[in-house]
């Protein structure tokens, strides 16, 4: 059997996940490109395994510009389109250049809070989210996302699956513990250069 976009406790079953560390530390990475280096991170509920993964991608690439993780910075909401707000007021009292968002419904809150204060996307502050969803095409201006494929992990399951049922009878079941997808980074006009 196969878990598709989680993780089965039990080691009979085959797990199919994103790669959520290589694609925080590949959001931080893309944030850092453009001069960022005071990057707050809007994140997942604070037990939650993909929320772990990110923040382990966000501090492996501070790590290797040799900036000091500052926990002030990670603000953990609910991944819900409020939390993006009232999260986004704490990361500007602390003076952050970029805000990574942990999905892109906390993105929009984000954006709902930038707009009320008069800040400007991609030139004030740059905001990058996670999943790209619909919604961050139609954000203005179009959010920085990481696609988390979807539609990759449902056809690496579906492949597992016909190839267990080819095998069946030599015995040569897939049988890895877990598997984890590469997200794709989308660059939009959510992220510019730092302000000086």
């Amino acid at each position: 059997s196969i878990v598709a976009y989680g993780i089965s406790k039990s080691p009979r079953f085959t797990s199919i996940i994103i790669d959520d560390e290589k694609g925080a530390y590949d959001v931080t990475r893309h944030l850092m490109s453009f001069g960022h280096k005071k990057i707050g991170v809007i994140a997942g509920a604070v037990d939650n395994f993909h929320t772990q993964k990110r923040i382990k991608g966000y501090q492996k690439a501070l790590f290797e510009e040799q900036i000091l993780f500052n926990p002030d910075l990670i603000s953990y909401g609910n991944w819900k389109r409020d939390s993006g707000f009232d999260k986004t007021k704490k990361l500007i009292k602390e003076g952050v250049t970029a805000i990574f968002c942990m999905n892109d419904t906390m993105a929009a809150g984000c954006y709902d809070y930038l707009y009320e204060y008069d800040i400007k996307i991609g030139q004030d502050i740059s905001v990058v989210g996670y999943d790209n969803k619909e919604i961050s095409e139609y954000l203005r201006p179009s959010l920085t996302t990481n696609d988390i494929g979807l539609a990759n992990i449902g056809k690496k399951a579906a492949e597992i699956i016909v190839k267990n049922l080819e095998d069946k009878d030599s015995k040569k079941y897939i049988n890895a513990k877990l598997i984890e997808l590469p997200c794709h980074l989308i660059s939009r006009e959510s992220v510019g250069k730092v302000m000086q």
